[in-house]
């Protein structure tokens, strides 16, 4: 089966939170106050979770929730 040529080696998705700086992100995150009271959902995971939620689309909150449910599932 040929594959299309355009693909590059790695997702969009990855690519994308490639050029992204997690320390920078996270930086920024706690200089604000943003991370007060996470314990386990920092701003760097929030930040990818929405991403993805807009990338693919997910059109309501269950959505998001049914996918990141999948995912503590699959670990």
């Amino acid at each position: 089966m040929n594959k299309g040529t355009h693909f590059i080696g790695q997702p969009m998705f990855g690519q994308l939170i490639s050029l992204l700086d997690k320390s920078k992100i996270l930086r920024f995150s706690h200089e604000n106050g943003g991370e007060k009271y996470v314990k386990h959902f920092d701003a760097w995971q929030h930040l990818i979770i929405m991403l993805y939620a807009v990338i693919k689309r997910f059109d309501s909150l269950r959505e998001i929730t049914n996918f990141t449910t999948t995912l503590k599932a699959v670990r």
